[in-house]
Protein backbone atom coordinates (compact mmCIF):
# COMPACT_ATOMS: atom_id res chain seq x y z
CA UNK A 1 0.00 0.00 0.00
CA UNK A 2 1.04 3.39 -0.62
CA UNK A 3 0.33 6.33 2.02
CA UNK A 4 0.85 10.09 1.67
CA UNK A 5 1.02 12.38 4.95
CA UNK A 6 1.76 15.55 5.78
CA UNK A 7 3.41 16.90 9.03
CA UNK A 8 3.95 20.66 9.25
CA UNK A 9 7.01 20.44 11.44
CA UNK A 10 9.09 22.96 13.66
CA UNK A 11 12.45 23.40 12.71
CA UNK A 12 14.86 20.70 14.35
CA UNK A 13 16.05 16.84 14.23
CA UNK A 14 13.22 14.05 13.74
CA UNK A 15 14.14 10.12 13.59
CA UNK A 16 11.29 8.17 11.71
CA UNK A 17 10.61 4.62 13.10
CA UNK A 18 8.72 2.01 11.04
CA UNK A 19 6.54 -0.40 13.35
CA UNK A 20 5.58 -2.65 11.09
CA UNK A 21 3.28 -5.72 11.85
CA UNK A 22 4.73 -8.65 12.86
CA UNK A 23 2.56 -10.39 10.10
CA UNK A 24 5.03 -9.14 7.43
CA UNK A 25 7.60 -9.35 6.15
CA UNK A 26 9.57 -7.44 2.83
CA UNK A 27 11.02 -4.35 1.89
CA UNK A 28 9.82 -1.05 2.39
CA UNK A 29 10.30 2.44 0.94
CA UNK A 30 10.00 5.64 2.51
CA UNK A 31 10.63 9.28 0.31
CA UNK A 32 10.47 12.44 2.12
CA UNK A 33 9.85 15.83 1.13
CA UNK A 34 10.32 19.19 2.37
CA UNK A 35 8.49 22.61 1.90
CA UNK A 36 9.33 25.66 3.96
CA UNK A 37 6.37 27.75 5.09
CA UNK A 38 5.62 31.26 5.38
CA UNK A 39 5.53 31.79 9.10
CA UNK A 40 5.67 35.47 10.89
CA UNK A 41 4.19 34.37 14.09
CA UNK A 42 7.03 34.48 17.11
CA UNK A 43 8.28 31.11 18.92
CA UNK A 44 6.17 32.77 21.98
CA UNK A 45 2.80 32.69 20.82
CA UNK A 46 1.47 29.09 22.08
CA UNK A 47 0.39 30.65 25.16
CA UNK A 48 -1.19 33.88 25.13
CA UNK A 49 1.00 35.64 27.32
CA UNK A 50 3.51 35.68 24.71
CA UNK A 51 1.15 36.45 21.60
CA UNK A 52 2.31 37.77 18.39
CA UNK A 53 1.32 41.53 17.62
CA UNK A 54 -1.13 42.06 15.13
CA UNK A 55 -0.15 45.32 13.60
CA UNK A 56 -3.04 47.09 11.93
CA UNK A 57 -3.99 46.26 8.16
CA UNK A 58 -0.77 43.88 7.99
CA UNK A 59 -1.49 40.17 7.07
CA UNK A 60 0.50 37.79 8.85
CA UNK A 61 1.13 34.55 8.29
CA UNK A 62 1.01 31.62 10.64
CA UNK A 63 1.70 27.59 10.80
CA UNK A 64 -0.20 25.36 13.15
CA UNK A 65 2.65 22.58 13.37
CA UNK A 66 2.67 19.18 15.27
CA UNK A 67 3.08 20.64 18.44
CA UNK A 68 1.33 23.36 18.31
CA UNK A 69 -1.98 23.29 20.40
CA UNK A 70 -2.83 27.35 20.11
CA UNK A 71 -1.23 29.91 18.53
CA UNK A 72 -1.96 33.81 19.71
CA UNK A 73 -2.25 36.75 18.45
CA UNK A 74 -3.22 40.34 20.14
CA UNK A 75 -4.26 44.08 19.19
CA UNK A 76 -5.30 47.25 21.80
CA UNK A 77 -7.70 49.22 19.99
CA UNK A 78 -7.79 53.18 22.03
CA UNK A 79 -11.51 53.42 20.98
CA UNK A 80 -14.54 51.56 20.28
CA UNK A 81 -14.23 50.54 16.83
CA UNK A 82 -15.55 47.98 14.51
CA UNK A 83 -12.43 46.75 13.54
CA UNK A 84 -12.64 44.11 10.13
CA UNK A 85 -11.09 40.81 10.51
CA UNK A 86 -10.00 38.23 8.03
CA UNK A 87 -8.83 34.39 8.40
CA UNK A 88 -7.86 32.42 5.95
CA UNK A 89 -7.23 28.90 6.23
CA UNK A 90 -5.25 26.96 4.18
CA UNK A 91 -5.64 23.33 6.18
CA UNK A 92 -7.62 20.45 4.61
CA UNK A 93 -8.98 20.14 8.04
CA UNK A 94 -11.17 22.37 10.46
CA UNK A 95 -9.14 25.37 12.42
CA UNK A 96 -11.17 27.39 14.63
CA UNK A 97 -10.65 30.59 16.19
CA UNK A 98 -11.78 32.32 19.22
CA UNK A 99 -11.66 36.19 20.32
CA UNK A 100 -10.96 36.84 23.57
CA UNK A 101 -10.92 40.58 25.86
CA UNK A 102 -7.99 41.68 27.74
CA UNK A 103 -9.25 39.12 30.70
CA UNK A 104 -9.22 36.37 28.28
CA UNK A 105 -12.97 36.17 28.43
CA UNK A 106 -14.10 34.29 25.55
CA UNK A 107 -16.27 36.83 22.78
CA UNK A 108 -16.07 34.97 20.08
CA UNK A 109 -16.01 31.81 18.21
CA UNK A 110 -15.51 31.11 14.87
CA UNK A 111 -15.77 27.73 13.47
CA UNK A 112 -15.07 27.83 9.64
CA UNK A 113 -11.66 29.65 8.41
CA UNK A 114 -11.69 29.10 5.09
CA UNK A 115 -12.80 32.40 4.23
CA UNK A 116 -13.96 34.22 7.33
CA UNK A 117 -14.30 37.74 7.17
CA UNK A 118 -16.22 40.52 9.23
CA UNK A 119 -16.79 43.70 10.68
CA UNK A 120 -16.45 43.50 14.85
CA UNK A 121 -17.81 46.05 17.38
CA UNK A 122 -15.35 46.39 19.78
CA UNK A 123 -15.02 48.72 22.85
CA UNK A 124 -11.23 50.10 23.79
CA UNK A 125 -9.08 47.93 25.12
CA UNK A 126 -6.67 44.61 24.32
CA UNK A 127 -7.83 41.52 22.38
CA UNK A 128 -6.41 38.32 21.70
CA UNK A 129 -7.14 35.64 18.74
CA UNK A 130 -6.42 31.75 19.54
CA UNK A 131 -6.25 29.79 16.55
CA UNK A 132 -6.35 25.97 17.38
CA UNK A 133 -7.51 22.69 15.43
CA UNK A 134 -6.14 21.05 12.32
CA UNK A 135 -2.73 21.47 11.35
CA UNK A 136 -1.51 23.79 8.53
CA UNK A 137 -0.79 27.11 7.22
CA UNK A 138 -3.57 30.09 7.78
CA UNK A 139 -3.52 34.13 7.20
CA UNK A 140 -5.10 36.72 9.56
CA UNK A 141 -5.57 40.53 9.24
CA UNK A 142 -7.15 42.86 11.42
CA UNK A 143 -7.63 46.27 9.85
CA UNK A 144 -9.06 48.86 12.86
Amino acid sequence: DTEDMVYYLDPGEYYLRSDGDSAMCGDFRIKLMFDEYVCDETDANDDYHGATALANGKTMSGVLTERDEYDYYSFALESESQPYLTIHSESDGQQIAVIYDGDMVEIQTIYDLKTYAANLELDAGTYSIAISGAKGAYTLRCAY
